[in-house]
């Protein structure tokens, strides 16, 4: 272990930042990706609301099926790989009817894909949860 291994305790040490900088855990009123966090929570809401895709529903999907919609989402149009005849990503794993793609809106897209990442992490941590209690 160095010898100064507490020296640095508290400070950043983020690549090319400061070392001298110290960490703050303080919040403030701006936070970075707060529009983006926003919509993101908006079209979870609308997912609940409209499709009926809660937290139930999705704790039913256990083979990654949100993580992989999430990728298709996020890949660019002109790098997806499509099913000949349908145009739907070949590793989709919903029923066709569900693919909706927005191609005039990238945003849009992302914002779905960031809704289906977030409905993964939220699933796997109530996984971790219920496993954690049956201890």
């Amino acid at each position: 272990m160095h010898e100064n291994a507490n020296e640095n305790e508290g400070k950043a040490q983020v690549a090319g930042q400061n070392p001298e900088t110290p960490v703050t855990t303080e919040c403030t009123d701006t936070i970075i990706g707060d529009r983006a966090i926003k919509l993101i929570v908006e079209e979870q809401r609308r997912q609940i609301k409209e499709l009926g895709y809660t937290p139930e529903h999705d704790d039913g999907l256990t083979g990654g099926q949100l993580a992989v919609a999430a990728i298709c989402y996020a890949t660019p149009p002109e790098y997806r790989a499509l099913e000949t005849e349908t145009n739907i990503p070949i590793n989709w794993p919903f029923e066709d009817a569900s693919w909706k793609p927005v191609p005039d809106s990238r945003i849009r897209e992302l914002v779905k894909a960031g809704s289906l990442i977030v409905a993964e992490i939220e699933r796997t941590l109530r996984l971790n949860d219920e496993k954690a209690s049956n201890q």
